[in-house]
């Protein structure tokens, strides 16, 4: 998924929890589309699994994609 469909996504269903801003701080940390849409489709900001700034901080210290989707779809918090 790119990130202008999921720009599309989250203007099509604004209950989504993640805003377009909180998109950017993502992507201007270096996380990826898909993982960016991991954290779409498990509603980790929606349901207060993680914050974006939390997402901002594991990927600053250097936590691989791998491990924050996993922790967002198995439920590892």
């Amino acid at each position: 998924m790119t990130l202008a469909m999921l720009m599309v996504f989250l203007i099509s269903h604004p209950g989504a929890g993640l805003n377009g801003e909180g998109i950017v701080r993502l992507k201007k940390a270096g996380v990826s589309d898909e993982t960016i849409a991991v954290i779409v489709k498990e509603r980790a900001i929606e349901t207060a699994a993680f914050s974006v700034q939390e997402i901002v901080d594991m990927k600053t210290a250097g936590l691989s994609e791998e491990t924050i989707r996993l922790m967002i779809t198995e439920n590892s918090f």
